[in-house]
C-alpha cells in the first residue's frame, strides 16, 4: 500500500533547500476534505527542493523502516494504539549535482539519532543519513492523523496506496469506539463472505456492551462467529465446544423476538450438533429432535425456508430411523417429509428436497407404516430424483433412487410385466468407480442384479457369461464382503456356477468352484443368504462325490 505525501500526510513547509527543521516545530496538518484545496496552494509546495527529489511522492506502508526494522504499517499501527499521528521523515541526500537519494525513516527514531538529547543549535551543523552516510540535503516531516476522514481516504483511493490501504482503515475501525463504524464495516464483509475480516469484526461486535445497546447485532456477529467455529471458517480445524457455547447465547426467546432469522439459524445448527453428536460423547438425538422441532414451524418457514427445510428433514430422519425413540415412526416421517417435498423447497434447498423425496420413496417402496407397498407411488418419486440434476447435488441420493428405480423394473414391482431392459440401462448408470466411491453397497447391488441380467440372459437374445463372470468377479471381494455380505454372498455363489459349469469357459474347473463355494458354506454365510449357502453346500458335496468316482476310475486302471 502507497501513502501519498502530497495529499494525505501533515507536510512541514520548508523555507531553504539547505534548512534542517528540529522535530515538533512547523508542522501542519492536512486533512482529507482540505486535500484540494491545499494541493492548489503553489506556496505549500515552492519548496527549494530539487525536481529529481520532488517526483519521488509516494511509499509503501508494507516496506520495513530501517531504525526500527517494522514495517511503516506496523509502526502506524503502534501509534494508533496511543491514539497518536505517526510522524514520517523524508530525508534526501545528493548523488551528484542532478541525482539525489531519497529515504523513508520513523521521524521520532531519526530525531533521536541526528539529534539526541540536544537540539540543533544553528544551521551550519552537518547531518549524516544513516543509511548511506551522506550530509542530508533536506528534510521533510509528515504524519498520518487518527482521524476517520483520512484513514478513510487511504481506503478508497487503490490507486495511490494499493490493496494494503484497506488493512490500515480495518484497523482503524477495529481500535475506534465507534460502533456505527464497525457495524458499517462488518455487514459489508458479511455480503462477500470474507470469513476472516468478519471474524475480526464480529469479536469487537459480540460484547455484552454491544448486546446492551444493539441486541440484533450482537446475535447476528454471535451466531457468525459459532458458524466459524463449526464450518471450520479461516480455522484449520472445527472447534464444536466453542461453537455450541456461541449457537446457545442465540437460541434464546430474547433473540427470537428481535431476529427469528438469526434465533432460527442458531438453533438449527445447535440441533445439528446434538444429532452427530459434534463435540460431545455421543449424539443426543432427543436434544436434537427437541430442538428441530422448534424451528420446523410456519413461523421460521416464512422467515427463512432453507433453515426450516433442514430442520423439518432432520426430524423426519428421527422419525424414520427411530432415533433417540423407542421405536420408528414411519407415519410421522412421511408427513415431515412430504412437507419438504415441494416444487419450494427444491428451488432453495434441492439436495435437502431430494434426500426426502428418496426416504419418501422407500416408505412407499417398501410400505414402511402402511397396509402395504404402493410401487406406483414409489415409482413416480424415485423418477423424480434420477436425474442428472440431483446427481449433481447428491450423488449418494441419486444412487439409491435410480437402483430402487431399477429393482421395481427388475422384480416387476407394480407394473404389469418386468423389464429387464430398462433396469438393465438402470444399473449400468451406477455400475462406475464414481459410484463405488460414494455408495460401495448401492453399487455393489447394481454390479450383482446386471451380472444376473447376462448370467441368465434376462431381456437379452442369450445368456452372456463371460460378461456375467467378470461383473460377479467385481464384488466378489473381502471389500464388499464387508459393505454387504448378501450381496457378496449372491455373487460369489453364481461365480462358483460358472466355474461348475463351465459356463462360457472351454471346460469346467472344479478346484476353482470348490474354493468360491467353501468361502461361502459358512454359518455367516447361512445367517444372511441361506439361498446361497444352500447351494454352494449341495456343490461343493457333488464335487467330493466327484472326486471319489475320479479316484475310483484312476484305481481300477
Amino acid at each position: 500500500m502507497k501513502i501519498s505525501l502530497k495529499q494525505v500526510l501533515l507536510l512541514l513547509i520548508m523555507s531553504s533547500a539547505t534548512s534542517v527543521l528540529p522535530f515538533g516545530k512547523g508542522i501542519k496538518e492536512v486533512n482529507a476534505s482540505e486535500q484540494k484545496e491545499e494541493r492548489d496552494n503553489k506556496e505549500l509546495f515552492d519548496l527549494e527542493f530539487p525536481q529529481k527529489v520532488r517526483k519521488t511522492q509516494s511509499i509503501n506502508i508494507n516496506e520495513t523502516e530501517t531504525l526500527s526494522c517494522s514495517t511503516f504499517a506496523e509502526l502506524i499501527q503502534d501509534q494508533t494504539k496511543l491514539n497518536e499521528s505517526f510522524i514520517l521523515a523524508r530525508v534526501a541526500t545528493k548523488k551528484n549535482d542532478k541525482e539525489f537519494f531519497v529515504h523513508y525513516f520513523d521521524a521520532h527514531l531519526l530525531n533521536r539519532h541526528l539529534f539526541g538529547k540536544y537540539p540543533i543549535q544553528n544551521n551550519n551543523r552537518q547531518l549524516i543519513n544513516p543509511i548511506n552516510k551522506l550530509q542530508i540535503t533536506i528534510i521533510e516531516y509528515f504524519t498520518i492523523s487518527k482521524d476517520e476522514q483520512t484513514f478513510k481516504y487511504l481506503c478508497s483511493h487503490h490507486d495511490l496506496f494499493g490493496d494494503g490501504s484497506e488493512e490500515l482503515l480495518n484497523y482503524f475501525y477495529l481500535n475506534s469506539n465507534d460502533l456505527e463504524l464497525c457495524i458499517r464495516q462488518y455487514n459489508k464483509y458479511v455480503n462477500i463472505k470474507d470469513y476472516p475480516k468478519i471474524k475480526q469484526y464480529a469479536e469487537i461486535l459480540s460484547t455484552p456492551k454491544v448486546k446492551n445497546v444493539n441486541l440484533e447485532v450482537w446475535a447476528n456477529a454471535i451466531c457468525d462467529l459459532g458458524e466459524i467455529y463449526y464450518l471450520r471458517h479461516v480455522l484449520d480445524k472445527p472447534n464444536y465446544q466453542k461453537a455450541k457455547e456461541f449457537f446457545e447465547l442465540v437460541s434464546t426467546p430474547e433473540v427470537k423476538n428481535v431476529n427469528l432469522q438469526t434465533w432460527a439459524y442458531a438453533t438449527s445448527h445447535l440441533g445439528e450438533i446434538y444429532y452427530f453428536g459434534d463435540g460431545l460423547d455421543r449424539p443426543n438425538y432427543q436434544k436434537a429432535k427437541e430442538l428441530f422441532e422448534l424451528i420446523s414451524t410456519p413461523e421460521v418457514k416464512n422467515v427463512h425456508l432453507q433453515t426450516w427445510t433442514y430442520a423439518t428433514c432432520k426430524l423426519g430422519e428421527i422419525y424414520y430411523f427411530g432415533r433417540g425413540l423407542e421405536r420408528s415412526n414411519h407415519q410421522k416421517a412421511k408427513e415431515l417429509f412430504e412437507l419438504i417435498s415441494t416444487p419450494e423447497v427444491k428451488n432453495v434447498h434441492l439436495q435437502t428436497w431430494a434426500y426426502a423425496i428418496n426416504l419418501l420413496g422407500e416408505i412407499y417402496y417398501f410400505g414402511k407404516g402402511l397396509d402395504r407397498p404402493n410401487y406406483q407411488k414409489a415409482k413416480e418419486l424415485f423418477e423424480l430424483i434420477s436425474t442428472p440434476e440431483v446427481k449433481n447435488a447428491d450423488l449418494y441420493v441419486w444412487a439409491n433412487a435410480t437402483c430402487k428405480l431399477g429393482q421395481i423394473y427388475y422384480f416387476v414391482d407394480g407394473l404389469e410385466r418386468s423389464n429387464h431392459q430398462k433396469a438393465k440401462e438402470l444399473f449400468e448408470l451406477i455400475s462406475t468407480p464414481e459410484v463405488k466411491n460414494v455408495h460401495l453397497q448401492t453399487w455393489a447391488y447394481a454390479i450383482n442384479r446386471l451380472g444376473e441380467i447376462y448370467y441368465f440372459g434376462k431381456g437379452l437374445d442369450r445368456p452372456n457369461y463371460q460378461k456375467a463372470k467378470e461383473l460377479f468377479e467385481l464384488i466378489s471381494t473381502p471389500e464388499v464382503k464387508n459393505a454387504d455380505l448378501y450381496v457378496w454372498a449372491n455373487a460369489t455363489c453364481k461365480l462358483g456356477q460358472i466355474y461348475y459349469f463351465g459356463d462360457g469357459l472351454d471346460r469346467p474347473n472344479y478346484q476353482k468352484a470348490k474354493e468360491l463355494f467353501e468361502l461361502i458354506s459358512t454359518p455367516e454365510g447361512k445367517n444372511v443368504n441361506l439361498e446361497a449357502w444352500q447351494l454352494a453346500k449341495t456343490k461343493l458335496e457333488e464335487i467330493e462325490k466327484l472326486n471319489k468316482e475320479e479316484s475310483a476310475d484312476l484305481v481300477a486302471i
